[in-house]
This record gives structure tokens, sequence and C-alpha cells, in this order.
């Protein structure tokens, strides 16, 4: 199909036939209309290069489709003349043939045509000004609603819905790329941040909140369609949280003065509320990204005194007057009471109090992503944790909470049964580990903002707020057992963490690592590291057979194997046989670790194991069998095959 515009398209002078009446024309003018942007589009394939034929078809295809009644009649009555009026509008359009001012898509519909332009991606090579119209232009897009034919079709629309949440996801990447410049002082000095452009980008970044929050708010409305709230999917959550970021940094970067009242009137909070709503991980999660990973360890001095510090760049780019962001993030109550109130009471959010009387089932949004672990196999952590376990009492408490207390080793291994469930149990474990010590790290920076800012009872308050977060089993078992930290509450673990100094919060970056070790069976090569882990209490669960043991059990497997394949008799020498090198190597080998094959030569002079090693237990097993499949009946059997074949041989 030509691709033609409105200033190149002319009367050719040919007469064109004339539609039965003005409705007939208008919906073939908007089909020809709805070919031409088609084929000019980007994303349009080879395979839209469509001849005339191909077009009068596809026009008769789409009247045989129309809803029954008088409209179609009246197409079907006229279909040749209003058919070749179709061919000509797409393929020899005149000026008349495209829309006018005030129509939809006409010169004058400034939404219509930005929509139409291409994604740009070079944010780093854009201007402040190109950065602001090219999130504009990603908010148009996110904004587009399904066209009214397709709205009854429930595949197109769940499509649509899918595809709403990727160009939001489009839109808020912008958004961002927009907020980083607009805090670059270097690139956006304060004298350049006029009241017109701060109005603009004020105004932008509301709607694009709006939209989002609208968004988040589909996936908990009750009177939604539950297939289209299925669509909305972590990522149109994890796009609000980082909105919640974007209008605050945008606020911060804005001189005082000059803020609009609608960023005077409003802060991270009340945008917490509306789009992250009564669970919070998400934005908790975001903002820990941009926190140092030590953050809290330098807070203090000798004594516990506070050290002197700027109000400036406490917790990385964040000071002082970043606290309400923390304070977002925690949701925590006091900030704007009519407006708490109002938003609890429509359930769009709740609010905690820092000293609640109880932090057992505490009032408050959720701090850490559900994650519904086995009770019992939490028991078996704890218990398989105490200082004073033994390797049966570990082996028992896993087989009890694994098995029940009536385990048998014939039923399908839960491993099995989690596979066919479709859930990876350890994934959603270290994922809950990882996002409780990003709160950590949060209440650690809001507590160093508030120690920063002057206010110790604030930052002990926010410490013991931790409490409402108990640690979870995998950090318990792996922090040091030293006494430095206590494990016994996993409550007040967390209290601990949150007030640690640098050598006790370096022990949770080190006890993250070994629970993701432990999960996933991630061993290193490195001999001390093996000597380390093979003194953790984890050590039985892992394999630290270091690489030189399985080497020799690899090489004596080899031998034993080619000793086997040799034929009876055979000399040394001969093709296939063992040298008198290898004969030396496999038997030094085999006494080497005799003591692992015939229980004798133990170095642990205290065991009491009545194991008597793997050829005692081959042998009683041997035992155990029928008569006729016993190793001598074998063997007598094997001879007298041998003697038939040499008899026939001769």
């Amino acid at each position: 199909m030509p691709r033609t515009d409105q200033k190149s398209a002319a009367n050719d002078g040919k007469k064109r036939p004339a539609a039965p009446d003005e409705e007939s024309h208008r919906f073939v003018k908007r089909i020809a209309q709805h070919l031409r942007e088609a084929a000019e589009s980007p994303n349009t394939g080879e395979d839209f290069a469509w001849d005339e034929a191909r077009v009068a078809n596809a026009f008769d295809d789409a009247v045989e489709n129309m809803p029954p009644g008088a409209v179609r009649d009246t197409f079907k009555a006229h279909l040749d003349v209003l058919r070749e009026l179709t061919v000509e509008m797409c393929f020899r359009p005149r000026a008349e043939d495209f829309p006018g001012v005030g129509e939809p898509g006409g010169p004058d519909d400034f939404e219509f045509h930005e929509r139409k332009k291409p994604y740009r991606e070079d944010f780093g090579n854009m201007s402040m000004a190109e950065l602001a119209e090219e999130t504009e232009r990603r908010l148009l897009k996110a904004r587009i609603e399904i066209p009214v034919q397709y709205r009854g079709d429930t595949k197109e629309v769940l499509n649509w819905e899918k595809g709403k949440e990727a160009r939001l996801e489009k839109c808020v990447d912008a958004a961002w790329a927009t907020t980083e410049r607009w805090c670059d002082k270097t690139k956006t000095p304060d004298d350049s941040k006029t009241p017109e452009i701060i109005e603009e980008l004020s105004a932008l970044m509301e709607r694009i909140a709006t939209h989002t929050a609208s968004r988040v708010r589909l996936a908990t409305d009750p009177d939604a369609d539950k297939e289209v709230a299925k669509r909305v999917t972590e990522a149109t959550h994890a796009c609000a949280a980082k909105v919640v970021l974007i209008r605050h940094k945008f606020r911060r970067a804005t001189p005082k003065e000059r803020r609009p009242s609608r960023d005077r009137a409003r802060t991270a909070c009340h945008d917490a509320a509306q789009l992250c709503g009564d669970t919070r991980w998400r934005l908790v999660f975001q903002l820990a990204k941009e926190i140092p990973e030590d953050v809290g360890s330098e807070a203090t001095g000798g004594g516990g005194e506070p050290k002197k510090k700027s109000r400036r760049n406490v917790v990385g780019k964040f000071g002082c007057n970043d606290q309400v962001l923390f304070d977002a993030a925690l949701g925590l109550a006091g900030f704007d009471k009519e407006f708490e109130t109002k938003v609890a009471a429509e359930g769009i959010s709740t609010f905690a109090e820092v000293n609640a009387a109880r932090v057992n089932d505490a009032i408050g949004p959720a701090l850490l992503p559900p994650f519904v672990f086995d009770p019992a196999l939490a028991a078996a952590d704890v218990e398989a944790g105490r200082p004073d376990a033994t390797l049966t009492d570990i082996c028992m408490a896993y087989e009890k909470a694994l098995r029940g207390n009536d385990w048998d080793f014939m039923e399908d291994s839960d491993d099995e049964n989690a596979a066919k469930a479709g859930g990876n149990e350890d994934e959603d474990e270290m994922n809950h580990l990882d996002h409780y010590i990003a709160l950590l790290r949060v209440i650690r920076g809001a507590a160093a903002l508030r120690r920063a800012d002057g206010n110790l009872r604030g930052a002990e308050d926010l410490c013991r707020f931790a409490a409402r977060a108990p640690a979870p089993s995998l950090m318990l078992m792996n922090l040091p057992d030293d006494g430095s930290v206590q494990v016994a509450d996993a409550r007040a673990t967390s209290v601990e963490l949150a007030a640690a100094g640098a050598q006790l919060w370096a022990a949770v970056k080190a006890a993250r690592g070994a629970a993701a070790k432990l999960l996933g069976d991630v061993i290193t090569d490195d001999p001390e590291e093996l000597r380390a882990l093979a003194d953790r209490r984890e050590a039985f669960f892992l394999d630290l057979t270091g690489a030189d043991l399985a080497s020799e059990a690899a090489r004596a497997a080899h031998l034993a194997e080619k000793l086997a394949e040799q034929d009876e008799g055979a000399a040394r020498g001969d093709a296939g046989a063992l040298s008198k090198e290898e004969e030396e190597e496999l038997v030094g080998l085999l006494k080497k670790n005799k003591r692992w094959l015939s229980g004798k030569g133990s170095d642990d002079e205290d065991s009491d194991s009545d194991d008597e090693g793997i050829l005692a237990n081959l042998a009683a097993e041997d035992e155990e069998l029928p008569e006729e499949m016993r190793k001598e009946a074998v063997d007598k059997l094997e001879a007298e095959l041998r003697e038939m074949e040499a008899k026939a041989k001769k």
C-alpha cells in the first residue's frame, strides 16, 4: 500500500462512486484512515503490503461480520459501491479523505499524533525538555483505552490490559529518568527551574501518580472483573512504589519557595497511602536499593554517643529532610490525621503507631511479603539451631517435620509434591529473607536520620518498631552463636539487628550468604571456606567433600571398573588389563579408605557406631537374598556356563 499523507494527496480528476448516505461515507472514511495508519506504522511488518484486491476482500469480511441490523443491511445493499470507494480512499486518497479540524485524528488532535510517535530510549542524550516530552507522550500511550468495538471480546480486553501494564512501565521509566535529571544540579541548576517548568512537571507527575493509583486499585476493587484484575501484576505494584520515590525526589529537588501548592500540601506519606495502600514492602524494597549496605553502622561512636554530622547526605543521598520518605515506607501514622482517618475509613490503607502497645497483630501496613511456611518445619529449624543439638536431634527434628510422626520412606517426597504444585518454597523463603534485610536497612536509615536530627528517642523508638517483623528462621540459624545477639526470640532479634553496630551488621550480610548457599546448594571450592562451612551446624545438609577426595574416589572407581572388565586370567601388559603401577595405585587407594569400606581404622576412637563398613553391609545384604541369588550360587552358575562353552568349542 503506497504511503500517502494529506499534503501529497490531490484530486486526480477521476470520478468516484458516491456513498448512499453520510453515515456510510463516514464508515468508509474511517476504515480507509485506519488502514493507511496501519501501513505507516513503524511496527507494521512486510505482511501488511496489501494490494487492492486484498483490501476489497477485507472490506467484504468487515461488512459480513457486522452485527445484524439496518446498518449492515444498507452496507450489503450497496456493497460494490462502498468497496470501490474504500479502495480509492486507501490507494488514491484526496485531501478531504483525511480527518479535518475537530475530528478524531485531525490536525488539531494533539494526543492522537503524539501517541503515534515511537518510543525514545536514549535518555542520556535528551535535554530536560525532551525528557518531559517523552514522559508526557508515554503517559498518553499508557492511558489509551480499548476501542469500543473490542470491549465485548474478553480475549481482546485481557490482552489490552496486559499492554496497558507494559505501557505504564515505559511511562514510569521515563518519569524516573526525568526526575534523576531534575535532581542533578550540574545539568539542571536551580536557576533554570522556572515556575512554568516546575508547574508543568509537577502536574505531569501528579497525572502519572493518579493513573498508577487507578491501576493498583483495579486489583483490589471488589466490583472489578476478576480476570481483568489478574492482569494487575507485581509490575504495576513496583511502578507504584517507584512513583512514590519519583514525586518525593521531585519535591526535594525543587526550591521550596517555588513548589506548587499540590506539592506543598502533599508528602510521600500521602502518596504511599494512595499508591501502595496497606502493603508497603515493595516501597521498602525499592527504597532499600538506594541506601548504603552499611547504613547505621557509623551512627554512633564509643559509648553510644551520636557523632556530629551534617544534616545532609546522612544516609547516602538522603538527609534529615527526607525522613518523611522513610516514614512513608514504614507506614507510620501522625502526618495528617484527617487524611489518615479518611483513607482508613475507605479501606485503602491503615497506619502504624511507632510506639504501639503491642507488636503482635498490631495495626499498620504489611512490611514484609506474605510467606506461608510450614510451622513444623520452622520448629525443626529452631531445634536444629540449638547449640547443644546432636546429629540425632537434627535428623529426628526434620524427619518429624517433613513426614509427621508416622513417616514412611515409601511415600512421595515433599520435593515431588512441591514440583507437582508448581511452587518453589526455597525461592519464596529467600525472597522473604531479602525483604526482611531491606526492611532492617530502611529502619536503620530512618533511625540514623532521627539521630542526625537530634531525636535520639525517635531513633530508639524506630529500633523497637523493628519487632513488628520477626527475624526469619533462615536468619536466626545463620547468625553468630557467640552471644553477640540472642536468637531465642525472633522479634527481639530484629530489635537488636536494627540497633546493631558495624560488626553485628556485617554478620547479617554473612548470614544472608550462608542462607543462599543452604537453599541454593552453592558450595565453594575454596578449602578455607569449606573448612569454615564444615564447622557450622548446617554442614550436615551439604556435600562438603573436598576436590582432592572427590578425585581420589573417581580414580579408584575408574581402576576398579577397568579391573572388572578385563578378561579372566589376563596377564599384565595384555590389552585392557591393569598395569603393575595401576594395581599398586588401586590397592593404595583401597587401603587409604579402608575405614569406610570395612569399618576398621576409624579416626574416631570414641565412636560407638555399630556400622561395620560398606563391605560388611554388602555381605549382610547378601545373606538376605534367596539362595539362588547369593554370590556363591551366582559364581557356581557362571563356572558351569564357562565349562559348557569350553566343551562346545572343542
